[in-house]
């Protein structure tokens, strides 16, 4: 199986503190990995990385065999790597579908003349992601509320909402972050899972019957890198 994202002796600091040391992993297409470890070893740190929030200091991250060593964000979504939260990044004052419109909007063309003028190419490519965004808001039960302002929505709605958004932008691979189901309040633990079936299944893969403990349980076996620093910096999370 041919790896879709590879990391190689991948290091971040801030202020002479290492959050991620020499990091390296595969991803192999078509699988399911897990990035583990305690509070504050780098995982979203790391995550940052993979997506473009952060410059690393040292060595490479290739997509597809390509580098996205120094892209900026939206030009790696457009390359195929969306992102989840930990703690959830919506448009609060834009509706639903406006939300899902913004991830979309990596896959249109019309630049703003074209929004100005409107062509007739430009009305249709504008129909296409408003259908696209409904199709997606349909797909993670949203659909009756696509108009509805996010900060309105409740905490398992914001969730799919996020998970919506990622879709859109027709993804090879999603970096999602979960918390442990142990951490959890238990009003959050079913907006976990349902995010977590949400988007194994629109990859393709099966959401086992059996009811897991925690999201890295459901992992293909090949739980990628054990970050093992206790802590990088004292008060400060990245």
């Amino acid at each position: 199986m041919s790896a879709l994202l590879e990391l190689r002796g991948v290091s971040k600091t801030f202020g002479g503190l290492a959050a991620v040391a020499d990091v390296s992993f595969d991803v192999p297409e078509g699988s399911v990995v897990g990035l583990i470890g305690p509070n504050g070893a780098g995982k979203t740190t790391t995550f940052n990385l993979i997506t473009g929030q952060y410059r690393m200091d040292a060595g490479d991250i290739s997509f597809q065999g390509r580098s996205v060593k120094g892209l900026r964000t939206h030009r790696i979504v457009a390359r195929g790597i969306a992102r989840t939260f930990q703690n959830i990044r919506l448009f609060q004052e834009l509706t639903a579908v406006e939300n899902v419109l913004a991830g979309r909007h990596c896959r249109t063309r019309a630049g703003l003349l074209a929004a100005l003028v409107r062509p007739p190419a430009a009305v249709r490519e504008e129909r296409g992601a408003v259908d696209r965004a409904m199709d997606e808001l349909a797909y993670v039960g949203l659909a009756g509320k696509a108009l509805e302002t996010a900060k309105g929505l409740p905490y398992g709605d914001q969730r799919r909402l996020e998970i919506a958004r990622a879709l859109a932008t027709d993804p090879k691979l999603i970096a999602t972050e979960f918390e442990f189901v142990s951490s959890l309040m238990p009003d959050y633990i079913a907006p976990t899972f349902d995010g977590i079936k949400l988007i194994l299944e629109n990859f393709g893969k099966e959401y086992p019957d059996a009811p897991k403990r925690d999201p890295k349980d459901f992992a293909d076996g090949s739980i990628i890198e054990r970050l093992k620093q206790e802590k990088f910096a004292e008060g400060l999370r990245f």
